[in-house]
C-alpha cells in the first residue's frame, strides 16, 4: 500500500503485452445495384437545339467526419482501429470503432472511453484522454486511456501506448501504481520532459469501493523497451492540512478555498492553549485508531490525524475533495486530554 499523503519518485517497468495475431482485411463492400433501364418509346422529332448553358458549378460534396490531427501532425482516428494488448484477461486484438470486437456477450468489453471516440468523430485535435507525445529520440508517440471490464463492475482503467503510427508499445492497469481496484483516469497529457503525465482518482482506505476520493499522477514513458512510470504522487488532503496548519501558527489569512472558517476556528483553538501541533506527519484517509467523543464534529468523507508534539495528543480534521487534486479542510478538532492515552498514531500501511 503506498504511504498515503507522501509524493515521492518511484520508477517501475512493465513489459509490453504482445498482440496476438491480425484480422484479416474484409472484402470490398458489392458494388451499388445498377439502375434499371428506361423503358422504350416511340421514336420523337428530335427537338430543336437549346442555346448552350453556362457550365454549372459542381454540388459540394456531402460532409464528412473531420480528420483529427494532432500538433504533431498524427491523426487520432488511428486509435478506433488500434492494436491493444491483453487487459481485464481478455486477449489481446485490435479496436474496431473503437471497441474490441470477439468478446462473447455478458463477458465485458474494452474500449475506448466514450468521450474519446466522440472527441475523434468530431474532428478535435485533442482530447481529455488521449494524447501525442515525444519519446525519448522525439518522434511522436500516442497514449491513450483504455476501459475494459469482465461484465458487471468495471476494473481499473488501462494506458496503452503505441508509436506514431500505432504499433504497440505496452499497456498496464493504473491499479498497478496505487492498489485501490477502481482506478478512473481522469486526464493524459504530453508531459514537458517527455512522455505523458496521468491523472487518476483512487480510492483511500476509508473509501467506499465505488467512490475514489484520493487524487494519483505520474509520468509514463517508453524508455528501453519497456513502459516506465516516474513522479508517482497520492493526494488525499494531507497538503492542505499541513498548508492550514501552517498558515494558521504564523498568523497568516487563510483562503477560503484551502480550509472553512469552522476548521480556521478549531485549529486556533488548538493553538491558543499553547500546543505544537505538528505539520510533517499528516495522514489522510486511514481509519483513526481511537473513539471520538459523541460531541465531536463529523469527520467525512476524509478523516486526518495528526499528533500534537509537547503532550503526546492529536489533532482531528475534516477533508472534503472537490475536482481531481482539490480539497478543502472543514472540520479541525483535539479531543479532550484524558484522551491522549490511547497511544501514539500507529506506524503508516
Amino acid at each position: 500500500m503506498m504511504h498515503r499523503g507522501i509524493t515521492a519518485p518511484v520508477a517501475l517497468a512493465l513489459v509490453a503485452s504482445a498482440l496476438v495475431g491480425c484480422s484479416g482485411q474484409s472484402p470490398s463492400a458489392p458494388l451499388p445495384p445498377l439502375e434499371p433501364p428506361v423503358p422504350a418509346s416511340e421514336p420523337a422529332a428530335p427537338p430543336a437545339p437549346a442555346p448552350e448553358p453556362e457550365p454549372a458549378e459542381s454540388p459540394p460534396a456531402a460532409a464528412e467526419p473531420a480528420p483529427s490531427p494532432s500538433p504533431d501532425g498524427v491523426d487520432l482516428a488511428g486509435l478506433l482501429t488500434a492494436p491493444v494488448p491483453s487487459l481485464c484477461d481478455h486477449p489481446p486484438g485490435t479496436l474496431s470503432a473503437g471497441r474490441l470486437a470477439g468478446i462473447p456477450q455478458g463477458d465485458g468489453g474494452v474500449e475506448l472511453p466514450d468521450s474519446t471516440v466522440e472527441d475523434i468523430l468530431a474532428g478535435a485535435e485533442t482530447t481529455r484522454l488521449a494524447a501525442v507525445g515525444p519519446s525519448e529520440t522525439g518522434e511522436p508517440q500516442v497514449a491513450a486511456v483504455l476501459q475494459c471490464d469482465r461484465g458487471g463492475v468495471g476494473w481499473p482503467d488501462a494506458i496503452v501506448l503505441w508509436t506514431r503510427d500505432f504499433q504497440l508499445l505496452g499497456g498496464f492497469a493504473l491499479d498497478g501504481l496505487t492498489g485501490g481496484g477502481r482506478e478512473s483516469a481522469e486526464f493524459v497529457e504530453s508531459a514537458p520532459e517527455g512522455g505523458f503525465r496521468v491523472g487518476w482518482r483512487t480510492t483511500l482506505d476509508t473509501d467506499a469501493m465505488c467512490c475514489g476520493l484520493g487524487s494519483a499522477e505520474a509520468v509514463f514513458a517508453w524508455r528501453a523497451g519497456a513502459v516506465s512510470a516516474s513522479e508517482v504522487a497520492l493526494h488525499d488532503g494531507s497538503d492542505e492540512v499541513a498548508e492550514l496548519i501552517r498558515l494558521v501558527r504564523e498568523g497568516q489569512e487563510v483562503p477560503a478555498s484551502l480550509a472553512t472558517r469552522d476548521a480556521v476556528d478549531g485549529l486556533r483553538e488548538v493553538f491558543s492553549d499553547g500546543l505544537l501541533v505538528r505539520d510533517n506527519d499528516v495522514r489522510c484517509g486511514e481509519p483513526l485508531p481511537w473513539d471520538l467523543p459523541q460531541d465531536a464534529p463529523a469527520l467525512g468523507p476524509i478523516p486526518c490525524v495528526t499528533t500534537i508534539g509537547n503532550d503526546g495528543g492529536f489533532v482531528v480534521f475534516a477533508v472534503s475533495p472537490g475536482e481531481w487534486n482539490e480539497y478543502t479542510v472543514t472540520e479541525a478538532y483535539s479531543p479532550p486530554i484524558a484522551l491522549t492515552g490511547a497511544g501514539p498514531l500507529p506506524p503508516r500501511s
